[in-house]
Order: C-alpha cells, then structure tokens, then sequence
C-alpha cells in the first residue's frame, strides 16, 4: 500500500492576508509533506520574504508555486511580474509551477519561462476553457513536456458524478504532477464543516496514491486546529475509500 502526501497551499487561509511567513509557520505545524506557495494574484509578488521563511518552505518534501490568474501569459504585465515569480521559484526549489489555462495566449511563452516545472490545471465551470479533455489536449499539443495538476473540486463543478475525473485519469495521468483537494459549496471550502461523507464523491477523483495532495480549502484566518481537523478528515476518507497508509504526524 502506498501512503498519501497531503499538504496546504499557502492561500488556504482566507481572510486578513496574513504575512506569508505567518502562513508557512501555520502549514509547518501540521505536516511537511507538501505546499503551495499561492502566488494568485499579482500583488502578492509585492510581500517580501525573508531568508527564513524561504528555508522553512524548503523543508516540505515536495513544493509548488502557483502563478498569478489575474494577468494574460505573455502581456506586459506577465513581463513585469516574471523575474519576481522567478525569484520566487529558485529560492523555494519549487517542483512545479502551477498555471491556469483560460489566461494563456501562448503556452510555448510559459514553457520557455518555466521550462519542465510548467504544469497545467483543469478549470472549473466558470472558465471559458480548460474544461475537457478536448480542451487539454490542445494545451498539451503545444507544450507536450508540461504536466497536469488535477483539480477534483473543479471536477466536481462540472460533473458532479466524476465520470470527468476517470476521463482525464485515462488520457492524462502520465503527467500528473500533484492534485488540488479541497470541498465544493460554491468555491473552495474545507470538508469538516459539512456533514461526514457527504463530500466523498469529490474525494473519489483521487485516483492515485502516490501523488501528493494540497488543499485550497479557506479557512478563517490562521487556523492550525481546523488544518489539523481537515487533514486528519481527508486521509481518513481516503483510506476507506483506497485502503492506503495515513501519513504520520510531524
């Protein structure tokens, strides 16, 4: 049996913009199996962080950077923004770098700035593109070293019985890079609040157990308690449902 890997993205925390040091010191306590440094939004490049907080990040076993949704990939912005995002992912040691399709003009621009840590995310319903298979393979056609982050909640967003998720296991799993978890009631949201099990069909579109897994689900603020509840909840569930390995606590 294999052991799941699951961690936080550093935008799990969703009200206060807490500083990012306060943010990674938060996930640390919990595990170190893997984070994401949610660099989503393009004003996040403005936070400094120190020399500390980059060590501590580089302590998780495995480590993504997500890049910023809220420009066009190339634009005079993303020139703008790129040597901070690349600075950002040097000193993290960064595995992958996390981009959505639907604000991408030219995938071989990304493949060029990130080279083999270039991965590529499903999107949800809200999106334009990036949905389908169909959509994928196109993205992939023009930048076929590039991985796959498999987001089950934008799955589910789309088709709640998770045939997509079997979908795109059997087209694309050879370049699963890491999944993206976290429960569906209008966006991402943590599984603990609601009632047990009644989020499993999400769960369900994990379908490998030697990937890691982040969580984006927000919670309120800095909240080590609830990460710990969530945590501990998602890999309960996956093993009932995988009969995997829990992951010991750090």
């Amino acid at each position: 049996m294999k052991e799941f890997k699951l961690g936080f993205a550093t935008g799990v925390f969703t009200e206060d913009s807490p500083p990012m040091h306060e943010r990674v010191q938060a996930i640390l306590t919990v595990q170190k199996d893997a984070i994401e440094v949610g660099i989503n939004k393009m004003d996040r490049l403005t936070e400094t962080i120190d020399e500390e907080t980059f060590e501590q990040i580089r302590t998780f076993e495995y480590r993504s950077v997500h890049a910023p949704v809220d420009v066009r990939y190339p634009s005079q912005e993303s020139e703008t923004l790129m040597p901070k995002l690349l600075h950002v992912i040097e000193k993290v040691q960064a595995h992958t770098v996390v981009v959505h399709p639907d604000i991408v003009d030219d995938f071989t621009y990304l493949a060029e700035c990130f080279g083999d840590k270039l991965a590529i995310e499903n999107s949800d319903n809200r999106k334009s593109f990036g949905q389908t298979v169909e959509d994928m393979e196109r993205v992939f056609e023009a930048i076929p070293k590039a991985g796959w982050i498999c987001d089950v909640n934008h799955f589910y967003t789309i088709d709640s019985t998770m045939k997509i998720a079997d979908a795109f296991h059997e087209r694309f799993e050879d370049r699963l890079r890491h999944y993206h978890i976290s429960a569906y009631q209008g966006h991402h949201n943590p599984f603990v609040c609601y009632e047990p099990g009644s989020e499993d069909a999400i769960i369900r579109g994990i379908k490998r157990t030697d990937i890691p897994l982040i969580h984006e689900g927000g919670t309120s603020g800095i909240n080590a308690g609830l990460l710990t509840r969530e945590r501990n909840y998602i890999l309960e569930r996956l093993q009932l449902i995988h009969k995997v390995l829990i992951s010991s606590p750090y």
